[in-house]
């Protein structure tokens, strides 16, 4: 089963297929872009509140990392980023989520 979760750029995993909250035009998310030519490649990485959404046709489009997205996401790949963030919080917090 897919579902539609709309959150912030920066709580989305990278590489995570997503659209505009009311859009159908599918990108990908991503913190960096990589150029390839005759030397070695080039990496653009985005500052913590930049990210970049590139589409199917390479186009590269340029968010805040506040901006809400909709991730198309199977249910099981987002029961597994659940329990990741619940663990990265339980990290996080002095003493756990007790």
């Amino acid at each position: 089963m897919r579902l539609k979760v709309i959150l912030a750029a920066h709580y989305l995993p990278e590489r995570a297929t997503v659209t505009k909250p009311t859009g159908q035009k599918e990108y990908t998310l991503t913190s960096e872009i990589r150029f390839y030519g005759d030397n070695a490649p080039e990496k653009v990485t985005a500052d913590k509140n930049i990210r970049f959404l590139v589409s199917g046709d390479g186009a590269v489009n340029i968010i805040s990392a506040d901006k809400e997205l909709a991730w198309n996401v199977h249910a099981d790949e987002l029961r597994d980023f659940l329990e990741r963030a619940y663990l990265d919080l339980e990290d996080d917090e002095p003493g756990g989520l007790a």
